[in-house]
């Protein structure tokens, strides 16, 4: 009986309380504070606002996530970085990243709590990793290449891609905004360093290279596949090497591997492999002589001929003539050795009136061949010759070709050469030089019916 009458005398001290309490605040308390999404980087400081209307007796608790901070005016948490500024407001120093998450200020009422909850970010400045780690990718040449950078940071950075000394991407563009470069199929162009930048608008951008290095067989340039020379004199054969692993450059007359000698040296400058012939002592000299590359992908030859015969001959007059029945035609050949003669060959054309027709030949006769004697008390190395071509049809368009032979053979036939027998002919007229290489010289005479000419004619001489 005692029992129970003490529970109804608590009870109704605690209702008593509670109506005592209620006509204390007459006015629910509010929070007019807005929820709000705040962001800082690590090591600042932030201000979370709070602002509690008719408050009255009620208690005012702060929480991050479902850790009690504070409680009225006093501090629960034993954490020294969070404070009360300004009555009620939440102010937390030295961010860290553990201060990420929500935050809520409450009031308990008899009827459900009023809050108000703000977030927090943490602002990170962007971090990159390249792949792989050490920042060198090897590939073989034709691959499929697959270039990336790892990032991390709030907010999540953007990435963009750019190579060395302003070199385009492989894509062709300056720079390229992407998790990964891709190149479908690398060759040795490609090579070079990518850079990866990410930024994110916190701090300072993070960067990471990536050397990319293609493997691939020797390739072989050379800068002419033959060199004139004389007896006495030297040659320079030369060959620009690429490859990767760096080849190994050996050089060879005919299958016999050359080393250096008095009268044989050789040069490296960067790619550039140049054989020195200081001097051809006999004809025996020339020939053909292999340039040969080889790393562990494969090996590479190319050959070039050394040679004492004439260059091909180069015109020097003008294609119009003052004369109607006649041309003087005129050239220069280089020769270390004298000329001992010439071969002539012309023939006239049909006339040119507008487009032509290529389903007929423009040539209206047989070629003319002439043999022209040399000089041989000519021991000068560029060689003039004139000739004064005779019984030609006026108003007419001739076409000829010339070549040259000394004591170790003939030239190569030179560039088709076009004339005319008169002065009042179009401009237009006035052809370029025809190359008998060039497409255009099938309108004409089709170079391999000049060489069956050539052959015919050295046969008749």
């Amino acid at each position: 009986m005692y029992t129970e009458f003490g529970i109804v005398f608590f009870i109704s001290g605690a209702v008593c309380y509670q109506d005592s309490f209620r006509k204390a605040s007459l006015v629910d308390p509010v929070i007019t504070s807005q929820s709000r999404t705040f962001r800082a980087p690590v090591s600042d400081e932030v201000t979370l606002p709070c602002a509690p209307e008719h408050l009255g007796k009620f208690v005012l608790v702060w929480k991050h996530e479902d850790e009690v901070l504070t409680a009225g005016s006093m501090m629960v948490t034993p954490d020294t970085r969070y404070g009360l500024v300004g009555g009620y407001n939440l102010r937390i120093k030295n961010i860290n990243m553990r201060s990420e998450g929500t935050y809520t200020c409450s009031i308990s009422t008899f009827g459900n709590p009023v809050t108000v909850t703000h977030s927090l970010e943490i602002l990170v400045a962007p971090t990159i990793i390249a792949e792989p780690s050490d920042g060198n990718y090897v590939v073989k040449k034709g691959k499929r290449v697959e270039l990336k950078c790892k990032t991390s940071g709030n907010p999540q950075p953007e990435i963009h891609w750019t190579r060395e000394q302003g070199s385009l991407l492989p894509t062709g563009q300056q720079t390229l905004h992407s998790q990964q470069l891709i190149i479908s199929s690398v060759s040795r162009d490609d090579v070079g360093v990518y850079t990866c930048t990410a930024s994110n608008g916190v701090g300072t951008p993070a960067r990471a290279s990536i050397n990319l290095q293609v493997l691939y067989p020797p390739e072989i340039e050379l800068e002419t596949d033959r060199v004139h020379s004389g007896i006495n004199k030297e040659a320079h054969l030369t060959c620009r090497v690429q490859g990767n692993p760096v080849p190994l450059v050996s050089w060879y007359r005919d299958s016999n591997l050359l080393s250096e000698t008095d009268t044989t040296s050789f040069q490296t400058q960067e790619n550039r492999h140049t054989l020195i012939l200081r001097s051809i002592r006999t004809g025996m000299d020339f020939g053909n002589y292999s340039c040969v590359a080889e790393n562990s992908l494969g090996t590479f030859k190319k050959h070039i001929e050394v040679h004492g015969r004439p260059t091909a001959a180069v015109f020097r007059s003008k294609p119009n003539t003052h004369q109607d029945q006649s041309y003087q035609l005129s050239w220069s050949v280089d020769s270390y050795s004298p000329i001992e003669e010439y071969r002539l060959l012309y023939r006239k054309i049909k006339p040119y009136h507008g487009p032509i027709d290529s389903s007929f030949p423009l040539g209206e006769g047989d070629w003319t061949n002439v043999i022209i004697p040399g000089d041989l008390s000519n021991p000068g190395f560029t060689h003039l010759r004139s000739y004064l071509i005779s019984g030609l049809l006026p108003e007419s368009e001739y076409e000829c070709l010339v070549q040259a032979r000394n004591r170790f053979g003939w030239s190569d036939a030179s560039r088709l050469f076009t004339f005319f027998t008169s002065t009042n002919i179009p401009v237009a007229h006035d052809l370029e030089w025809r190359s008998a290489f060039s497409s255009s010289s099938s309108l004409h005479m089709p170079f391999f019916s000049i060489i069956i000419l050539l052959w015919r004619i050295s046969i008749w001489h």
